[in-house]
Parts: structure tokens; sequence; C-alpha cells
């Protein structure tokens, strides 16, 4: 499995999701989507991600993940990608995004992402 192969390579900082049961998977689907979320949180903060994904994705936070393992800066999570929420227009999440996506309200806080010329 990719987390054994994370700790074999004696990587400090990883995060490994298995995603199961979901239609929406990759980074090139017409919904907003885990995947996408989880490199854009590991991008910002490589050092402390780990911890913050455990609190986000598990348990405790959207219950996404229902078995978490947490090692210092390493973080595996078996997850269902989409939770309760449901999708919204692009226009509401970007202007920058195609305007026939949807995205995913699970993962995108609306009127802070990027601004986009035009």
């Amino acid at each position: 499995n990719c987390f054994a192969q994370v700790e074999d390579q004696g990587l400090e900082n990883a995060v490994v999701f298995d995603l199961m049961n979901t239609e929406y998977h990759g980074l090139t689907v017409n919904t907003g989507n885990f995947v996408r979320a989880a490199l854009k949180g590991f991008v910002a903060s490589p050092r402390s991600y780990a911890e913050k994904a455990a609190k986000e994705f598990g348990p405790n936070g959207n219950g996404l993940c229902t078995a978490v393992k947490q090692q210092g800066g390493r973080f595996y999570g078996y997850c269902k990608e989409l939770g309760q929420e449901h999708d919204v227009n692009a226009s509401d999440v970007s202007d920058c995004a195609y305007s026939k996506y949807k995205f995913h309200k699970q993962y995108y806080s609306y009127g802070v992402n990027e601004f986009c010329s035009r």
C-alpha cells in the first residue's frame, strides 16, 4: 500500500488518501473534489498538513475518513470523497472557474479564492 511505501522511503511529510465508492475522482471531473482540496492544503503547509488533515477529515472533523493514521508529519486516510454538502455553481466559487462546472461545498470557501483578469 502507498502508506507503507511512504514509511519505507522515510518521508517526513506525506499524505495518503484511499478514496472509495465515488463516481467523482481525479482532477478532470466536473465537481470540485477531495484530491484538489487535499493537494492545495498540503502544498500550502506540508510540514503541518498531516495534523490538519486528521482533524479536518477524521471522525472529529467532517467524517469523510473512517480509518485515520497519523505518524508525525505523515497521514493516511481511508475516505469517501463527498459528504452531505451539495454542489454549487462555479460562479459562486471563483471568477476563474469554468462556468459549467459544479463545485462541492465541502471543499471551497466563497469569495476568497483567486482573482482573474477578464
